[in-house]
């Protein structure tokens, strides 16, 4: 299917996103998907595109959320990604 489960940990998969997206391509792209993707603006009072559609704001947030979850795999590694012992979850060595 894909490569995608050759980087089962959370540490790999955040160093792919950097890969990516802290190039000058990738800061551009996801500069663009900000804008697109409702981001910087508030979901309900963009003025281009006023809705109160529950569908409409849900697709909205949808977008949102995948921008979001892409800037939360370029922050910095915690121990708790690099599988530290001793942090919630990973049980301390033996």
């Amino acid at each position: 299917m894909s490569d995608l489960n050759n980087y089962d940990t959370t540490e790999k998969l955040k160093r792919l996103y950097m890969e990516v997206f802290n190039s000058a391509s990738g800061q551009l792209v996801l500069e663009d998907l900000r804008n697109r993707c409702y981001s910087n603006r508030p979901m309900i009072t963009d003025p281009l595109d006023f809705t109160t559609d529950p569908i409409r704001i849900a697709e909205k947030d949808g977008r949102r959320a995948v921008v979001l979850h892409i800037e939360s795999m370029l922050l910095p590694l915690t121990p708790a990604d690099t599988g530290a012992p001793g942090q919630p979850g990973i049980p301390p060595p033996t």
